[in-house]
């Protein structure tokens, strides 16, 4: 299920290690098509997150997707995908472009996050 949003998504970038998510954050930013959050509080609501492990206490996201657990900072192995609260579906994740493009096929912005950052398809 594909979500259309009529203004810059509100994202939580809620990842472990930090490297990982200093590099995330970087890429997004660089890209300039969505409101990037890094800390959150309880009640926060979000339009979507990428977490390591599950969601802070409280915050809620429409679209959720959960990074395998690395302590190399290499985000790859099996993550998953969660839409408004439905069933989790099982993907494979293959470092920062994958998770670029899972934004863009769950979320999409104005414009692609991965044809702006300049990753191939």
């Amino acid at each position: 299920m594909r979500m259309d949003p009529p203004r810059p998504a509100r994202l939580l970038v809620d990842v472990q290690p930090r490297l990982l998510r200093d590099a995330l954050i970087r890429i997004l930013a660089e890209v300039a098509l969505d409101e990037v959050f890094t800390a959150s509080k309880p009640g926060q609501r979000f339009d979507a997150a990428v977490v390591t492990g599950s969601l802070p206490p409280g915050v809620e996201a429409r679209l959720v997707i959960t990074l395998p657990l690395q302590g190399s900072g290499v985000a790859s192995g099996v993550g998953r995908v969660e839409v408004d609260g439905g069933p989790p579906q099982v993907i494979a994740v293959d470092g920062l472009a994958t998770i670029v493009r899972l934004l863009d096929e769950y979320y999409p912005a104005t414009a692609s996050r991965v044809m702006s950052i300049g990753f191939h398809p």
